[in-house]
């Protein structure tokens, strides 16, 4: 079989669209997540290994649902012997769903999840504890990744930089995917699923302020990116906006003014009411940081009521003197 590259790191990867028009991956793209880590890889696999028995797998009625017993002793393993050649991981940890959405097999990836007989499949996680979900994100996705939220997959798994698939959505500004993590599940979408076992209950949306191992939450990173739209997704779903990061307790108001983001800075303060008083563990509002990095941004928040400290103005006071003496002193030099 014909060789293909995989990247998976959630920092840089290969992905594509979603399927939805095309239903295949076709372009680049990258995600920088904030973990500061740079870290690349590239792997080889053989592909998604369903050429000899997809054809035969069943894409008509619903498929016999199977009982999942209580004691594994119990279990008829001949009953379930279709889905373990698929969910068998290769050297990189990668199961043939890994894969299948990778390449955007997505009839390929509907009838792979049809076939698990517990929804836990669906989480089994590579070598960079990714599991189905993340890689759908990755790989912009957001009708696959849809797919497996309906089938029972966990939203909340954490890949090895403790980056949940709603983290790797925000960061990129991935819209759809967002909205495929957190909306609640209409019941056409399980059927659609045709599973072999009793639907799990699972409450959309997520815990929406974990924060990943760099101490960043999804509203932080979408702030990070510049992402307007997905800030104002996640205020609209319950995100705290004043979350303080672990490190050095910025919010996502600290981090759109580190990053000159005018827009989400804008989009935060007026249309999503996020505090301007609220203060990093260094002490730090958003106008004494925008005052240390961006006098624009620093005037756009006194115009949008920020309060200014006290020694802030008499510094100010202090600059305006110095050029008005500095100015006075050039023209008594004029002969």
């Amino acid at each position: 079989m014909d060789q293909r590259s995989k990247c998976l790191d959630s920092s840089e990867f290969v992905g594509g669209d979603s399927g939805f028009l095309s239903g295949s991956c076709a372009t680049e793209s990258e995600i920088d997540v904030g973990t500061g880590s740079s870290t690349s890889y590239h792997r080889l696999d053989s592909g998604v290994d369903l050429g000899l028995s997809v054809s035969g797998l069943s894409l008509g009625p619903d498929p016999q649902v199977i009982p999942i017993p209580s004691n594994p002793k119990e279990v008829d393993h001949k009953e379930y012997a279709d889905w373990h050649q698929y969910f068998y991981p290769d050297e990189d940890g990668d199961t043939q769903l890994h894969i299948a959405i990778v390449e955007g097999f997505v009839e390929g990836v509907f009838t792979l999840i049809s076939l698990v007989p517990h929804p836990s499949v669906l989480d089994f996680q590579n070598d960079a504890a990714q599991t189905a979900l993340h890689i759908a994100v990755l790989t912009k996705q957001p009708r696959v990744a849809r797919r497996l939220v309906a089938a029972g997959a966990k939203v909340d798994m954490r890949d090895r930089f403790g980056n949940t698939p709603l983290h790797l959505a925000a960061a990129s500004g991935d819209l759809g995917s967002v909205q495929a993590l957190t909306t609640a599940l209409a019941t056409h979408e399980v059927t659609q699923c045709r599973l072999r076992y009793e639907p799990f209950a699972q409450s959309l949306p997520q815990q929406l302020d974990l924060l990943n191992y760099e101490g960043q939450g999804p509203i932080h990173l979408a702030a990070i990116g510049g992402h307007s739209e997905v800030v104002r997704t996640l205020h609209w779903l319950g995100a705290d906006l004043d979350l303080q990061d672990g490190k050095g307790g910025r919010t996502a108001l600290h981090f759109a003014i580190e990053r000159g983001h005018s827009a989400t800075m804008h989009t935060l303060v007026t249309e999503c009411q996020a505090s301007l008083e609220s203060r990093t563990y260094g002490g730090l509002t958003a106008y004494e940081l925008a005052a240390e990095s961006d006098p624009y941004l620093a005037q756009e928040l006194m115009r949008l009521g920020a309060t200014i400290p006290p020694s802030s103005s008499q510094s100010n006071n202090v600059e305006m003197e110095d050029y008005s003496s500095d100015s006075s002193d050039s023209e008594s030099d004029v002969p």
